[in-house]
């Protein structure tokens, strides 16, 4: 069976088996997602509810050549900002993340989700499409403008995206029926997602879970308490018994807050204390590791094995419920990184009024 063929059943059985195990299982994967604008903090907050708790916190430099690993005719690019971000299945694969320029972005479940069908555009998977997006958005606005070029395969899990930026505008995008569904600036009233359509929770004034209910009322009542404490305060008042980690992105200064199940001290890193160019070492850190504080001296640097025992750990706890992963699909999801290169261009799009164009030649 040809490559791109395996990675297509490999989807379908993911997202047919997604499907059971979110019914079956309740609030496994209720995951939270807020941002806190107010008093000139943007504090970006979310839970991650999941069975698998491994992860590891990358650092992703800018100015490196990259190719989507999935599909014909995939995206290419290069990174334009550095970020920060965690990650499941290895890196370059991102779980949630912050970009340089203060673009925090955060994926959940929507069981309603459903990506276009195909087009001229360049497919991508869902988690490579998150770190494109913090490879080259600012702004919310660059985050829209990337519709016309890429789109998420119309096999990919389904998922919606709460994204907010360091002023502290919002864009929630969901895909229902194969059509993007945008909510942005004024139309985003309540900076909190989490699983169910925006529309429904703004109709309802809460979700079926009361999550987004509860989070709603916390950020309407804050005025001037320490802006980290006060999100960890949210997600702990949204959190529930499948909750694994609880990461804040403070989007001012670039900071990730975080604490795991396994490790409920508070550490933090800083984007700012590490080289971002494309050709320094690439630095990594188990996301459920001891510490509490600044975590910059417990960073290693990246190998390909590190890499490997990420990924294949998994894929090892996912396999009960998804079903086994061919050895083919595991070597090249850890080994993705060495396709990527250092790139002498500084940026992925021309500018051109208000359309970002995809540069032809990289």
């Amino acid at each position: 069976m040809p490559e791109v063929m395996k990675k297509y059943v490999f989807l379908l059985n993911l997202l047919f088996a997604g499907i059971i195990i979110t019914l079956s299982a309740g609030n496994m994967r209720a995951c939270t997602s807020v941002c806190l604008a107010k008093n000139g903090h943007v504090v970006f907050g979310n839970n991650l509810d999941w069975f698998v708790p491994d992860g590891y916190i990358f650092i992703n430099k800018r100015n490196v050549k990259k190719t989507g690993i999935w599909f014909n005719n995939p995206a290419q690019w290069v990174s334009k900002y550095a970020s920060i971000s965690v990650n499941q299945d290895g890196r370059e694969f991102p779980s949630r993340g912050m970009n340089e320029a203060g673009l925090v972005i955060g994926e959940m479940t929507l069981r309603q989700s459903e990506f276009p069908d195909p087009d001229s555009r360049h497919p991508i998977n869902t988690l490579q499409w998150m770190q494109y997006i913090l490879d080259n958005c600012a702004t919310i606005a660059d985050v829209l403008a990337t519709d016309k070029i890429i789109r998420i395969d119309k096999n990919e899990y389904h998922s919606h995206f709460f994204i907010c930026d360091s002023t502290g505008d919002c864009l929630v995008m969901e895909w229902l029926e194969g059509k993007l569904i945008a909510h942005a600036y004024d139309d985003v009233p309540v900076k909190v997602l989490a699983n169910s359509t925006y529309d429904y929770c703004l109709e309802h004034g809460n979700d079926p879970s009361g999550r987004f209910g509860k989070a709603a009322g916390l950020l309407e009542k804050y005025t001037s308490e320490d802006p980290v404490e006060y999100m960890f305060s949210i997600l702990q008042n949204v959190s529930q018994q499948s909750t694994t980690w609880s990461l804040v992105f403070d989007a001012k200064h670039l900071k990730l807050y975080y604490k795991t199940a396994s490790n409920r001290e508070i550490r933090y890193v800083s984007l700012r204390d590490f080289n971002l160019t494309c050709d320094s070492e690439v630095h990594m850190l188990d996301v459920n590791g001891t510490g509490s504080g600044n975590m910059r001296g417990q960073f290693v640097t990246y190998t390909r094995e590190l890499n490997e025992q990420l990924t294949r750990s998994t894929y090892k706890k996912l396999a009960p419920q998804f079903g086994p992963f061919t050895e083919e699909t595991l070597v090249k999801i850890f080994s993705y990184p060495a396709t990527t290169e250092c790139s002498a261009v500084s940026y992925p799009f021309a500018q051109t009024g208000d359309n970002l164009l995809p540069v032809e030649t990289i």
